[in-house]
């Protein structure tokens, strides 16, 4: 009987260790598409910055 005890328990705890992988690998997902977005906001204003300096040398 305690044997049975012992294996739920260490199921239980493993299943809490793959929930936190799950959480940690989501957030980690998180930080990565924040970043990627933050990249492409960049990249546009420069853009923007370069097509504006560009008109402005037409002058």
């Amino acid at each position: 009987m305690k044997e049975i005890i012992i294996i739920k328990r260490k199921e239980k705890e493993k299943e809490k260790e793959k929930e936190k992988e799950k959480k940690k690998d989501k957030e980690i997902k998180k930080e990565i598409k924040k970043e990627e977005e933050e990249q492409q906001i960049f990249k546009r204003k420069r853009h923007e910055t370069d097509l504006n300096e560009d008109d402005e040398s037409e002058d």
